[in-house]
């Protein structure tokens, strides 16, 4: 887990990075935990960015964790780069995304609340 201070947490999973982009009511108290847990060389964060496409363009995979989103256009922005996409079933990702794309769909609270979104080309989800 990325629970032990240090970054001992990090086990196998150090050479994973994660990117937080927005400004959202969470970067404040996310920004603490990471500092708290030594994580600094793992977890950044951007603020709000202009044009996310050339970040999303460099990522391995796109995470959007929301409780509540109408519809995050940046879900459709990664999809069409065929970027996986792991999405929280809220607002009008599960209607916009399509039944094509969708490899899980789990309502927000259930076990396994994520979605799993693939563009056409980005394989099938474990």
């Amino acid at each position: 887990g990325w629970s032990g201070g240090g970054g001992r947490g990090v086990g196998r999973y150090a050479n994973l990075h994660w990117l937080r982009m927005g400004s959202g009511k969470e970067r404040e108290r996310m920004m603490q935990k990471v500092q708290d847990l030594q994580l600094e060389n793992h977890i950044n964060f951007t603020g709000y960015v202009e044009d996310p496409i050339p970040v999303l363009a460099a990522l391995d995979i796109f995470v959007h964790p929301t409780h509540e989103d109408a519809f995050p256009y940046v879900v459709l922005e990664a999809m069409s780069l065929r970027k996986p996409v792991i999405a929280t079933r809220v607002g009008g990702i599960p209607d916009r995304a399509g039944p094509e794309t969708a490899g899980r769909q789990h309502r927000l609270g259930q076990h396994g609340r994520w979605d799993v979104l693939r563009g056409p080309s980005a394989g099938t989800p474990g």
